[in-house]
């Protein structure tokens, strides 16, 4: 299959699942962290886990890598509903698949960026690639919901 010819195929939806996904591989990372650190109480919720870590843990490097992937977390679900939407407007109102492709892989990767430079951010110059990789991939579904809504009225015309 040619570059061309993949392109063009309905790939968008594949990136629904690889968001949400995403945000529960962060969950993982974080519970084996404390785990092997103190140990997951499995009785209670994360939240009590977190506060013992902070209690019980001196390495205040390690607690803010593991609050930075708790925050990651949380962040990559309130942006999850948005892409999602845009993504089945985008189909729904007959965006090119090409678009629509591209979008998404721009959307994963930013994200994908996102999350890496979120918790791994030492300096205030990573700090402001990662809110500046925030505002793209905030900009991606946006654009896609703009665009569909402009189709739409076509349609209507």
């Amino acid at each position: 299959m040619s570059v061309a010819a993949f392109i063009n195929t309905p790939l968008s939806y594949f990136s629904i699942p690889i968001i949400w996904l995403s945000a529960f591989f962060l969950v993982r990372m974080r519970v084996d962290l404390v785990e092997a650190k103190i140990g997951w109480d499995y009785l209670v919720g994360a939240p009590e886990n977190l506060e013992r870590l902070k209690k019980d843990s001196a390495d205040k490097e390690f607690v803010n890598r593991v609050l930075h992937i708790e925050r990651a977390h949380q962040n990559t679900l309130e942006a999850f509903p948005l892409w999602a939407v845009a993504v089945i407007v985008g189909n729904a109102a007959g965006m090119s698949n090409r678009t629509l492709n591209i979008c998404s892989a721009l959307y994963v990767g930013g994200r994908f960026l996102y999350v890496y430079l979120f918790i791994n951010q030492k300096t205030f110059k990573q700090s402001r690639t990662r809110s500046l990789s925030w505002a793209l991939t905030t900009l991606i579904p946006l654009y896609v919901l703009f665009h569909s809504a402009i189709i739409r009225s076509r349609w209507t015309n």
